[in-house]
């Protein structure tokens, strides 16, 4: 039974990466247009088409990416419990390898949001020809103020959010496994 629930827990992490590495490709590709073409309304036009394929996408994938974060927390205290109760370090090999694909996940999601933010400033790196182009700097303030990212129900994904969740699982484990080891002696 766990490597059946196992496969489709992976199955479900493997299809988000896959979405968040489609993710690169798009936001690479209105970089490489942008350059080769220096067209700034088509430009204007292209993010915000990026924009809402990523909120349309994130729409989609948001009640996966709850029942895997809360497969993450489930699993460390499970995990704490059975290697307590059954004394078995083996059994934690199994459970380590999906957390490690988990934490890959929201680490991957979080890398979209990173990679959205460093468009704007490469965007105002470009030189269309003027050293003070005003398209340029209105394209510039409107990707940085549009704060394309990753979201989950209408929260941006970052790397500090997802830092901040494992510290936090990770007291949490802490706490429980000190919990069930005072109450076996």
């Amino acid at each position: 039974s766990f490597a059946v629930s196992g496969a489709i827990l992976l199955s479900c992490l493997f299809r988000i990466m896959r979405v968040c590495r489609g993710f690169y490709v798009i936001i690479d590709d209105f970089s490489f247009n942008l350059v080769t073409t220096s067209d700034l309304c088509v430009a204007e036009q292209d993010w915000n088409l990026l924009q809402a394929l990523l909120r349309r996408s994130c729409h989609s994938l948001q009640y996966l990416f709850i029942v895997l974060q809360s497969t993450i927390v489930a699993a460390l205290i499970l995990g704490v419990d059975d290697f307590y109760r059954l004394n078995k370090p083996t059994l934690l090999i199994s459970g380590a390898c999906v957390l490690i694909g988990l934490a890959q996940l929201f680490l991957c999601a979080a890398s979209v949001t990173d990679h959205c933010e460093r468009l704007p400033p490469f965007v105002n790196s470009l030189g269309f020809g003027r050293s003070l182009d005003a398209d340029r700097l209105y394209l510039v303030e409107y990707m940085f103020y549009s704060q394309a990212g990753f979201y989950i129900f209408e929260v941006r994904v970052t790397r500090d959010m997802v830092l901040k969740a494992f510290y936090i699982s990770g007291m949490a484990t802490f706490y429980f496994a000190t919990k069930v080891m005072a109450a076996g002696f």
